[in-house]
């Protein structure tokens, strides 16, 4: 606890300042919830399926809510959405798998070839190598043709079942599509679950698409529009950054919209903006945003956080959202 106060006390409009009463209060709030968690479930098991960079304590709770059956209609509609998401996911790494193929080659030689490659790499990105004119020597070039050499020949021994992949990319693309029509939605826990997924993102606090899964969907010819890369299209801003910086208080105030607790003392947002750095958040100002310990989420955006053209052209998000996903 004295550490946090002593890390949030250096931010202030760039001075050194006390962290205020109701940032610590709301630390002490959080943590009691979050040690209340730890301890409820501590004699719950482990899930041996745990997500990606999912700690152990929520995987547990993540699978003793598997266990029950859920009675209220949005817990039913979280877990339907929980469900197909991890569905998508396992059908996903299924074609990862399948389009790595099947090597002819023995695992000596496997191995051989790939300490070769990495070895070129290492090689290729040594400092004497930086800049335009370096990239044309011919050591360089050579390097680079080594690389390419090898990588053929690897690819050369791979066996692909084509027909199985086909089949997989095709449930895949069917079952993004069952988990988008689940973005309209009255409840604000199955938008954020499944906005997360069709943005292929493995927890809520990165809006940005994972850049790995992005890649592989590339490599495997996967075709899908990123779930952010839609609304930016629709929203009529122009500059990509610009959008990036205001997506996250749009999508907070539509979860507010669909009736999720906003009010300072709950909101999970209001509490991280509470005692982050503004560098570490959106336009890299100095000092904590101490008035979101204060007033509830929505109140903060739009008459502390935002300017007036900021709240204008996130109108633009948020009525997207609204007329396209809200039931």
């Amino acid at each position: 606890m004295q550490n946090f106060i002593n890390n949030i006390s250096q931010y202030s409009n760039g001075r050194q300042q006390q962290a205020t009463e109701m940032q610590i209060e709301s630390y002490k709030h959080y943590t009691e919830k979050c040690l209340a968690l730890k301890t409820e479930s501590a004699g719950y098991p482990n899930d041996e399926d745990n997500e990606k960079n999912t700690s152990t304590i929520i995987g547990k709770i993540r699978l003793a809510m598997k266990e029950k059956e859920p009675v209220s209609d949005e817990g039913k509609n979280l877990k339907k959405a929980l469900r197909e998401i991890k569905k998508f996911r396992k059908t996903l790494l299924q074609i990862e798998e399948l389009n790595t193929g099947i090597s002819d080659l023995s695992q000596g030689e496997l191995g051989q070839l790939n300490s070769d490659i990495h070895k070129i790499n290492r090689e290729l990105n040594n400092s004497k190598f930086f800049g335009d004119e370096a990239k044309l020597s011919a050591e360089y070039l050579g390097l680079k043709k080594e690389l390419k050499d090898t990588q053929t020949y690897l690819e050369s021994h791979l066996t692909i079942n084509q027909q199985e992949l086909n089949k997989q990319k095709d449930m895949f693309i069917n079952e993004i599509i069952r988990i988008e029509s689940q973005l309209q939605t009255q409840y604000s826990s199955v938008f954020r679950e499944v906005f997360n997924a069709l943005n292929f993102n493995y927890t809520s606090d990165h809006l940005l698409p994972d850049y790995y899964t992005f890649i592989n969907l590339k490599r495997n010819n996967i075709e899908f529009p990123i779930i952010s890369e839609q609304i930016f299209e629709h929203s009529g801003i122009k500059d990509k950054d610009y959008f990036n910086q205001l997506l996250q208080p749009s999508l907070d105030l539509y979860l507010c919209y669909l009736g999720e607790d906003c009010t300072f003392q709950n909101s999970r947002r209001s509490a991280k903006l509470c005692y982050i750095p503004k560098d570490k958040f959106m336009w890299g100002k100095l000092g904590l945003i101490f008035e979101s310990c204060e007033v509830n989420l929505d109140e903060f955006y739009l008459q502390y956080y935002l300017t007036e053209n900021q709240i204008e052209d996130m109108d633009e998000i948020f009525n997207y959202l609204v007329n396209n996903y809200a039931k």
